[in-house]
């Protein structure tokens, strides 16, 4: 399916799994709760894109175009490949699992991140200014370099596990 045009497609539940949309165009796709384990979305562009519940562990989301009106909601993102994508712009991601994911570099700013897993994940150099991490899981995660924002754009972190296991005020 590399380089395939998708418009409108119910692909509710549907498995994919390993499937390969490198440079696909996704438009107005149901992939609510579908299996996309180890599938390859890598300079994709997924506009108006539901993957509510989806399966997205060992995915390549890694250069994805056009990330806008995707609905991650109650995703599994474990072990993800998220690098350089944009993920700002008031994104919903309450309760996603991204433990483990790779966030280098991932602009995470004005994302709504709160009760998500990010244990172990890689967030060196990311953009986190505005953004609600209210009870997020930050456990072990590496956070070498990330912009929380100061001031008018520092991130909430109300009650976050942090990497070393405390909780923050």
């Amino acid at each position: 399916m590399s380089k395939a045009s998708i418009k409108g497609a119910e692909l509710k539940l549907a498995d994919l799994n390993q499937t390969n949309f490198v440079f696909a165009k996704l438009h107005g796709v149901n992939l609510t709760a579908a299996n996309l384990s180890q599938t390859n979305f890598a300079h994709a562009n997924l506009y108006d894109v539901n993957l509510t519940a989806a399966n997205l562990s060992q995915t390549d989301l890694k250069n994805v175009q056009n990330f806008n009106q995707v609905n991650l909601c109650a995703a599994n993102l474990t072990g993800a490949n998220l690098v350089s994508l944009s993920l700002s712009n008031n994104q919903t991601l309450t309760g996603v699992n991204l433990s483990e994911a790779n966030l280098c570099g991932t602009n995470l700013s004005h994302t709504n991140l709160s009760n998500a897993n990010l244990t172990l994940a890689d967030l060196r150099g990311a953009i986190l200014m505005n953004s609600n991490l209210e009870k997020a899981n930050l456990k072990e995660a590496n956070i070498t370099g990330t912009n929380f924002g100061e001031g008018n754009t520092k991130a909430n972190l109300k009650g976050a596990t942090m990497p070393d296991g405390s909780t923050h005020e």
